[in-house]
């Protein structure tokens, strides 16, 4: 058996994030695997998907186990530049277990819910410092009824009761 048969099959398997395989000889072979971590829930198709780690779709309903609270992502996207956002999430002060729900736009730009129901409306451009400025304003006492932060114009903080 060759390394490649063995390849074909697990690159097909959606759950599988990364994997590594080793001849142990003479008769043995050893499989690491790493799973996927699921990062949000989305609709193509009109049938509901989990987005995966690695950018693949899988399906919601071929999943056996229990999936925890995940945000919806709403929008046409290539799923790996969800998965770019993602880390910029990460890399900010924001949690992203605090998200609710994304929504991505055609001109490239994505609204963030989060749980409390504040609307985040990000720019295109400089991610990572609005997602700052963002918590800021969140954690900020004085901004405690504000439910909609607009930061899509440049050096511009909006913010609405609405």
């Amino acid at each position: 058996i060759n390394n490649q048969s063995f390849k074909k099959i697990l690159e097909k398997n959606n759950l599988i994030q990364s994997f590594n395989i080793k001849k142990n000889y003479p008769n043995s072979i050893l499989i690491n695997i790493e799973k996927n971590n699921f990062l949000a829930l989305t609709n193509f198709n009109n049938e509901k998907y989990i987005i995966a780690s690695n950018g693949r779709l899988i399906k919601y309903k071929d999943i056996q186990e229990v999936v925890k609270e995940l945000p919806y992502v709403f929008g046409k996207i290539d799923y790996s530049k969800f998965i770019i956002f993602k880390e910029i999430i990460d890399k900010s002060q924001f949690n992203y277990e605090d998200i609710s729900s994304l929504y991505y736009f055609p001109n490239k730009r994505w609204n963030i819910k989060t749980n409390n129901n504040i609307l985040i409306k990000l720019s295109d451009t400089n991610i990572l410092e609005s997602l700052n400025i963002a918590k800021n304003i969140i954690n900020n006492k004085e901004f405690n009824n504000q439910n909609i932060i607009d930061l899509r114009i440049p050096n511009y903080i909006i913010t609405s009761n609405e």
